[in-house]
């Protein structure tokens, strides 16, 4: 009676032991049906690619090349149909024969581009560190000039992995700086009105008193050319 009992119960086990595993298994068909669900979305889970998805934003300071002339160190005024700036790495480009070409540095002492009917002048000069570089002549001064220089500053992807919902790509930002230029000095970057007073302690009434009359905006170029002039007839 009792080896007629053991081996019901063993028969049993063995019973339930291989519905429990017949219902865990998948035939090969049915897995990658399974994986096909999961690639496409239709499955219970999210699918996220945040990988790298390359650079955005261009490092030229026009979006098309333009007119352009060009003064070389010798004196020589060369004229081409197709010229831009590359204010990522401070280079003057021209375009000839569809062949992108960097012009050398030293052989240049100005250039200006003409835009939409409008002009900007840049000129090779040595910035607050010494470093010559090219700057937009936004106000030529007899005593004091206006400058702007153009960069372009790199911004890293910002993602932490696969299911990070940050930035999935590098991007050049388009920035500016503002100088001002005194004959005989070095270019000094100004930010607002504290760090342009200082530097005309002589003239700080007087500049007070025109700029809260006119309300300068020191993000305003309209409002800082203004200014500049001022300070030259003072």
């Amino acid at each position: 009676m009792k080896t007629g009992m053991m081996l019901l119960l063993t028969g049993m086990v063995i019973l339930l032991t291989s519905s429990f595993c017949h219902g865990q298994s998948n035939t090969p068909a049915e897995s990658q049906a399974d994986l096909q669900a999961l690639a496409s979305g239709n499955a219970m889970f999210q699918s996220f690619d945040h990988r790298f998805k390359g650079v955005q934003g261009g490092i030229t300071l026009l979006e098309r090349y333009a007119p352009g002339k060009i003064r070389m160190s010798r004196g020589q005024l060369v004229s081409y149909d197709q010229v831009n700036y590359d204010a990522f790495n401070d280079e003057l480009l021209v375009l000839r024969d569809s062949q992108e070409t960097m012009v050398t540095a030293t052989m240049v002492r100005y250039f200006v581009l003409s835009v939409n009917g409008d002009t900007a002048h840049f000129v090779r000069l040595a910035g607050p560190e010494g470093k010559m570089g090219y700057f937009q002549k936004m106000i030529n001064g007899s005593k004091v000039g206006f400058y702007k220089k153009y960069y372009r500053e790199l911004q890293q992807p910002d993602y932490k992995g696969a299911y990070s919902q940050g930035r999935d790509y590098a991007e050049f930002i388009a920035r500016h700086k503002y100088f001002i230029h005194q004959k005989g000095k070095k270019l000094i970057e100004f930010k607002n009105r504290k760090t342009f007073l200082e530097n005309f302690p002589e003239h700080e009434e007087k500049l007070e008193t025109f700029i809260k009359q006119e309300k300068t905006d020191f993000k305003d170029e309209a409002d800082l050319r203004k200014l500049f002039l001022y300070l030259n007839e003072i």
